[in-house]
């Protein structure tokens, strides 16, 4: 069971990490992709240095349980903004044309 959790943690960490990464895509112009990349990447290694740390220091003042109360919270409010946002149509989508199939082929 152990090693289940793992491995499902494991795959949707990775997912999460490559959607954060994506979400920003619509959002830039080329140039500024590296950028806001590497803001992002350096933001999730920051939290993920200092969130054990700063856990660990709180534990001095509150309960473990209220601290992990608090770091569930907090993913409830993101989910619930994320679920609020709205991204504009990209240009790329709007001027291709989809081309429309006359006929089957084999494949």
């Amino acid at each position: 069971m152990y090693i289940g959790l793992l491995s499902t943690s494991s795959l949707l960490h990775a997912w999460g990490r490559a959607g954060k990464h994506a979400l920003f895509v619509p959002l830039l112009s080329d140039d500024q992709r590296l950028t806001a990349n590497s803001v992002l990447s350096t933001s999730l290694w920051s939290a993920t240095i200092a969130g054990p740390a700063l856990a660990g220091l709180l534990t001095e003042v509150a309960s473990p349980a209220w601290i992990i109360g608090f770091d569930a919270a907090t993913f409830a409010l993101l989910a619930l903004q994320t679920s609020r946002t709205t991204l504009p149509p990209s240009p790329e989508a709007l001027s291709v044309p989809v081309p429309v199939p006359t006929a089957h082929h084999g494949g």
